[in-house]
């Protein structure tokens, strides 16, 4: 009898036990950056951040470049955003802001120089379809916006259409040269696909420097946004 009441006592706590598993509670969770970065390509708006201190080793005069793309084909420059020298220095200011100057940016006062360019963030915000406002911004320096036209997808005859999208390239070392250009994002349109009679814009996940991805030549129009970097002559 006794062994007949253990018995049962254990089944009702295996029972219970896996009652227990089966019952799941899911709890919230903050918001993560990825679910903002979801929300804010849902609306076309497409955002990719630099680090460039490990530039600040050399004086570079800083420009970033919107060239423009056909089917793989490079058609031209198209607009530049110059944002100068990298290091700044108390010097191109009056003498009788030095002061300031070095107080603001934490300098020792027989310090000149202090980093100015140390990130930049680019911003592809599509606009009424057929435009896009890129804008380059970079903290203390500020920030620059370029519109540019867009074009439907190739191929769709329903109806006009624009799809556009964007990917980071792979950042390789920066040679050392007096000039060198990185290119950094490429900002690409959707292809027609009259097979499955969709639009698309999938491939690689990166873009390599020389532009040979495959996903490159599926796209008919696309603008590269980089940055040229030319070394400053020693004064």
């Amino acid at each position: 009898m006794r062994k007949n009441l253990i018995a049962l006592l254990c089944a009702v706590a295996l029972v219970g036990t896996l009652r227990a598993q089966d019952s799941v509670r899911i709890t919230p969770q903050p918001i993560q950056l990825e679910d903002v970065i979801d929300v804010l390509e849902m609306d076309d708006i497409y955002i990719h951040r630099f680090d460039l201190r490990p530039l600040l080793d050399t004086h570079y005069d800083i420009t970033f470049y919107v060239d423009e793309y056909r089917h793989a084909e490079k058609q031209g420059r198209v607009h530049s955003f110059m944002f100068g020298s990298n290091i700044g220095s108390v010097t191109e200011y009056p003498e009788e802001q030095w002061e300031d100057i070095r107080r603001e940016y934490h300098l020792a006062p027989n310090e000149n120089e202090y980093d100015l360019i140390k990130a930049a963030t680019l911003v592809f915000r599509v606009k009424d379809d057929s435009l896009v406002h890129i804008s380059v911004s970079s903290p203390d320096v500020g920030r620059m916006i370029k519109q540019l036209k867009l074009y439907p997808v190739e191929g769709e005859t329903r109806y006009v259409s624009y799809m556009y999208s964007s990917r980071p390239f792979r950042l390789d070392a920066v040679a050392n040269a007096d000039t060198v250009e990185i290119p950094l994002v490429f900002f690409g349109s959707g292809w027609y696909d009259k097979r499955f009679n969709v639009t698309r814009f999938c491939g690689e996940s990166e873009i390599d420097p020389q532009l040979q991805a495959e996903i490159v030549k599926d796209v008919p129009h696309a603008y590269v946004v980089g940055m040229r970097l030319e070394k400053k002559k020693k004064e």
